[in-house]
Protein backbone atom coordinates (compact mmCIF):
# COMPACT_ATOMS: atom_id res chain seq x y z
CA UNK A 1 0.00 0.00 0.00
CA UNK A 2 1.19 3.34 -0.57
CA UNK A 3 1.70 5.56 2.51
CA UNK A 4 0.52 8.82 0.84
CA UNK A 5 -2.90 7.05 0.03
CA UNK A 6 -5.39 8.80 1.96
CA UNK A 7 -8.11 6.52 0.59
CA UNK A 8 -6.55 3.40 0.81
CA UNK A 9 -5.47 4.34 4.64
CA UNK A 10 -9.34 5.70 5.39
CA UNK A 11 -10.86 2.30 3.83
CA UNK A 12 -7.88 0.18 6.36
CA UNK A 13 -9.26 2.46 9.26
CA UNK A 14 -13.37 2.21 8.88
CA UNK A 15 -13.36 -1.50 8.29
CA UNK A 16 -10.87 -2.39 10.95
CA UNK A 17 -8.40 -4.18 8.54
CA UNK A 18 -5.33 -3.33 11.01
CA UNK A 19 -7.73 -4.94 14.09
CA UNK A 20 -5.45 -6.89 16.01
CA UNK A 21 -7.24 -10.08 15.51
CA UNK A 22 -7.17 -9.67 11.68
CA UNK A 23 -3.90 -9.12 11.56
CA UNK A 24 -2.92 -12.32 13.46
CA UNK A 25 -5.32 -13.93 11.31
CA UNK A 26 -3.51 -13.23 8.25
CA UNK A 27 0.15 -13.46 9.92
CA UNK A 28 -0.63 -16.99 10.70
CA UNK A 29 -2.51 -17.69 7.43
CA UNK A 30 1.15 -16.49 5.76
CA UNK A 31 3.02 -18.73 7.94
CA UNK A 32 0.95 -21.86 7.35
CA UNK A 33 1.30 -21.14 3.60
CA UNK A 34 4.99 -20.56 3.61
CA UNK A 35 5.21 -24.07 6.06
CA UNK A 36 3.44 -26.28 4.88
CA UNK A 37 2.05 -29.28 7.28
CA UNK A 38 5.42 -27.28 9.70
CA UNK A 39 8.24 -27.65 7.08
CA UNK A 40 9.51 -25.21 4.54
CA UNK A 41 8.13 -25.06 1.52
CA UNK A 42 9.84 -25.45 -0.92
CA UNK A 43 10.13 -24.11 -5.08
CA UNK A 44 8.19 -26.82 -6.89
CA UNK A 45 5.54 -26.23 -4.55
CA UNK A 46 5.75 -22.37 -4.07
CA UNK A 47 5.52 -22.28 -7.67
CA UNK A 48 2.53 -24.42 -7.76
CA UNK A 49 0.68 -22.33 -5.23
CA UNK A 50 1.67 -19.37 -6.81
CA UNK A 51 -0.39 -20.43 -10.22
CA UNK A 52 -3.33 -22.25 -8.21
CA UNK A 53 -4.10 -18.61 -6.92
CA UNK A 54 -3.36 -16.39 -9.57
CA UNK A 55 -5.80 -18.54 -11.71
CA UNK A 56 -8.19 -18.22 -9.29
CA UNK A 57 -7.28 -14.03 -9.82
CA UNK A 58 -7.45 -14.22 -13.06
CA UNK A 59 -10.84 -16.15 -12.92
CA UNK A 60 -12.03 -13.24 -11.12
CA UNK A 61 -10.84 -10.39 -12.92
CA UNK A 62 -13.03 -12.09 -15.63
CA UNK A 63 -16.00 -12.07 -14.19
CA UNK A 64 -16.34 -15.65 -13.22
CA UNK A 65 -16.56 -17.09 -10.28
CA UNK A 66 -13.52 -18.34 -8.03
CA UNK A 67 -12.77 -19.89 -4.92
CA UNK A 68 -10.29 -18.17 -2.56
CA UNK A 69 -7.86 -19.32 -0.35
CA UNK A 70 -8.47 -17.38 2.92
CA UNK A 71 -6.06 -14.50 2.93
CA UNK A 72 -4.72 -15.02 -0.53
CA UNK A 73 -4.08 -11.48 -1.40
CA UNK A 74 -1.94 -11.28 1.22
CA UNK A 75 -0.01 -14.44 0.75
CA UNK A 76 0.38 -14.06 -2.87
CA UNK A 77 3.31 -11.18 -1.94
CA UNK A 78 4.49 -13.32 0.55
CA UNK A 79 4.92 -15.84 -1.42
CA UNK A 80 6.53 -14.54 -4.36
CA UNK A 81 9.17 -13.30 -2.15
CA UNK A 82 9.42 -16.45 -0.66
CA UNK A 83 9.91 -17.82 -4.57
CA UNK A 84 13.03 -15.05 -5.03
CA UNK A 85 14.76 -15.97 -2.35
CA UNK A 86 14.75 -19.92 -3.05
CA UNK A 87 15.70 -18.88 -6.78
CA UNK A 88 18.15 -16.92 -5.05
CA UNK A 89 19.36 -19.91 -3.16
CA UNK A 90 19.30 -22.46 -5.79
CA UNK A 91 21.54 -20.15 -8.24
CA UNK A 92 24.32 -19.80 -5.71
CA UNK A 93 27.47 -21.50 -6.70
Amino acid sequence: MNPNDRAADQTITRIGLNHDTLKALRREAIRGALNPKSRPIGLPEARGLLAKLERAASELDRGHSATLMAFCFAIEPSLRREIRKLEGILKRP
